[in-house]
């Protein structure tokens, strides 16, 4: 079994390790972090072969659109050190990082979701983002502006109440416009970011050439003319900032007011028990 998985014992992420000699998967196995070892309830064995495993995963990518979901007997962690499991059919959220009492959460109540949320989003993606930069500075820059293109579209359809299915570009400008304002790039520039940057780390694995790195800037992210081409110049650590604080807003915003069509829109998309469709 994988170490340093979350929470105080041991857990595989994603693929267990082991195989059996049949060539089917060892028990513990579930498309998210497993809960198992000390300290931890162990999830109840089971078989499966690897064609079996790509079917159940493939039918879980279909249903979960949004979020990791709760599933009966598969203890997961939803969050950083927060473990989702059902009790007596009954959903329940465990805060870990309070232990030795750890904090129990219901991730169908609107502000417990919201402080889940607020950890997963942290705890995995904009706290760690931080850490690596201030590890390895400008060799972080990549990992830190996919981290950013993936937080713009994802945080707008919570935003919006909506996914954002065959409307990528749109959710990802709206987002990019509210973080680092309407003149921070014009609209080719923000197609080129698109195309160029957010596509080019999600389906080919890098930025193409216009898009740079650039620890220089006094901001986040502007235009910079080598002779006849438009580059797109970014600061990693700057543009981390601008989407850190866009997000402690967020949140802020959604603590102020539960009953507002902007905590609305993201109690119908945040859902991890699966008790409702996203539109």
């Amino acid at each position: 079994m994988a170490r340093g998985a979350e929470g105080h014992g041991h857990a595989p992420r994603g693929w267990a390790e082991r195989t059996g000699a049949d060539g089917a998967l060892s028990p513990h196995f579930v498309g998210g972090l497993v809960c198992g070892g000390q300290g931890m309830r162990t999830v109840k064995p089971f078989q499966l072969t690897i064609g079996q495993a790509l079917g159940h995963v493939y039918l879980v990518i279909r249903q979960c659109k949004m979020v990791k979901r709760i599933m009966p007997g598969f203890p997961i962690y939803v969050a950083h050190q927060m473990r989702g499991d059902c009790e007596n059919g009954s959903p329940k959220v465990k805060d870990e990082s309070r232990y030795p009492s750890p904090k129990e959460l219901a991730p169908t109540l609107l502000v417990d979701k919201i402080e889940i949320y607020e950890r997963q989003v942290k705890g995995w993606f904009l706290e760690p983002a931080t850490l690596l930069f201030d590890l390895v500075n400008f060799q972080a820059s990549f990992v830190i502006i996919a981290i950013c293109f993936s937080y713009l579209e994802g945080v707008e359809q919570y935003r919006q109440g909506k996914a954002s299915n065959n409307r990528s570009f749109e959710f990802f400008s709206s987002s990019f416009k509210r973080i680092f304002g309407d003149n921070a790039l014009d609209g080719d520039e923000l197609k080129k970011l698109y195309k160029q940057g957010r596509c080019g780390l999600f389906h080919d694995g890098m930025t193409q050439s216009d898009v740079i790195a650039d620890m220089e800037l006094d901001v986040p992210i502007t235009t910079v003319w080598n002779s006849q081409v438009c580059l797109v110049h970014f600061h990693p650590k700057l543009l981390l900032e601008h989407v850190a604080q866009d997000f402690d807003d967020y949140i802020m915003e959604l603590r102020e007011d539960l009953a507002s069509d902007l905590s609305k829109n993201f109690d119908k998309m945040y859902d991890l028990t699966g008790s409702k469709r996203e539109s």
